[in-house]
């Protein structure tokens, strides 16, 4: 997946093809909208500039969108391996101290174990049929840029093995 990250929220951009992710197709345009409103639900989900937001998905749309989401919401990603066993998991949420984890519902028993551990973090769920689906959370927020002091603070907080 090649992203050309400066085209994003760029007018003349926003028909272009950004990400092409299995059989979706998503412009410049949608990536901008999108990332603005997770960025909203991030926010109203308690995440503060320089706090974490954690991401355990697999290369895709939904992945990107967290990364660019993140830094709009002036927060911190960190990734966490889709491989790595519950505990493992409950240990850098609990670590890292993220508010947010992003995940989707292959993940279940390892996600719902690793928030145990880590009762201050709250997931937003890829494909749940719950009030933490991602797209039901994205489609109640607004699709404008949030006015947040910070973006283009560190961005990133990695855990390596």
């Amino acid at each position: 997946m090649t992203v050309d990250m400066g085209a994003i929220g760029r007018a003349d951009a926003a028909e272009k093809v950004a990400i092409v992710a299995d059989d979706r197709t998503v412009t410049f345009g949608e990536l901008e909208a999108r990332s603005n409103r997770l960025a909203h639900v991030l926010i109203d989900l308690g995440v503060e500039p320089l706090d974490r937001v954690a991401v355990m998905l697999p290369n895709g749309a939904e992945f990107l969108e967290t990364g660019i989401a993140t830094a709009k919401a002036a927060a911190e990603l960190v990734p966490v391996n889709r491989h790595l066993k519950r505990d493992e998991v409950a240990w850098i949420l609990a670590d890292s101290g993220a508010r947010v984890l992003v995940t989707d519902t292959s993940y279940g028993d390892v996600v719902a174990g690793a928030l145990e551990a880590a009762p201050d973090c709250t997931a937003v769920i890829v494909g749940s049929s719950d009030e933490r689906d991602y797209e039901r959370l994205l489609d109640a927020a607004p699709a404008a840029r949030p006015a947040r002091e910070g973006f283009g603070s560190p961005e990133y907080f990695f855990y390596t093995s």
